[in-house]
């Protein structure tokens, strides 16, 4: 990884710069400006909970967390996280339901509902589909006109964070979404999914405990260390 850091890779501005600054400009919860060690998400605290550590860092009035079946609930996940933003007196509020591939159907429904809720804190928590899914409602909830087709295009997502900032808490392994400025949005009429692709989408701050995964079931997660192992198998 720190190879990588060293290559650099080309931003969407045109300019070239090390991954670490480019990670930086928009996530600055996930690696610091001066040492890429300084990850947070790879770090327990002295209780060994990462996720009361870094949610209690945060800085809001309300949080809404997007989840997608009732595993984060049945488990005590989501309750956890709620209690601790409550400790640092940021109200939370819950959407759910959110399916697998993620439909346009559930952005817009998710991003009618954080209107509603006017969240500064938008919390993708569980597997790639909720976090994605919650990308995709934090694009309509700043720009309700958005339009699917248009925002498949390469980095056509316009500035974010004027009204909340995001927050991923991945339960399996996967793709990655966490980290990344991607997200992957399925138009079901069409049978089509349309990767969105923008700087502006990677989360201010990832959460990463291998304690969330332990909790899922049997079927998750040998489905999703299979997705992890391909994505490796790929890239290399």
């Amino acid at each position: 990884i720190k190879d990588l850091l060293k290559q650099g890779i080309k931003r969407d501005d045109g300019q070239s710069g090390e991954l670490q600054s480019i990670i930086s400009t928009h996530s600055s919860h996930i690696v610091s400006e001066s040492n890429f060690d300084d990850i947070k998400y790879l770090k327990k605290n002295d209780n060994n909970s990462v996720i009361a550590k870094n949610l209690k860092e945060l800085k809001g009035k309300k949080a809404a967390f997007i989840i997608g079946g009732g595993s984060v609930q049945k488990n005590g996940v989501l309750e956890r996280a709620q209690n601790y933003l409550k400790e640092v007196n940021i109200e939370s509020v819950v959407f759910s339901g959110v399916e697998a591939d993620p439909s346009i159907e559930t952005v817009i429904k998710g991003a009618e509902f954080l209107t509603q809720e006017q969240p500064d804190i938008i919390i993708g928590l569980g597997g790639c589909s909720a976090i994605d899914a919650a990308k995709g409602m934090w694009i309509y909830y700043e720009y309700p006109d958005s339009r699917l087709e248009e925002l498949k295009e390469l980095f056509a997502v316009k500035k974010l964070r004027k009204k909340a900032i995001m927050v991923a808490i991945p339960t399996t392994s996967g793709t990655g979404t966490e980290i990344t400025g991607l997200a992957v949005i399925t138009d079901r009429e069409k049978g089509t999914k349309y990767p969105i692709v923008s700087y502006e989408l990677t989360p201010d701050m990832a959460i990463i405990d291998g304690e969330l995964s332990a909790s899922m079931p049997e079927n998750v997660t040998a489905n999703t260390g299979l997705d992890a192992l391909s994505h490796g198998v790929e890239a290399y």
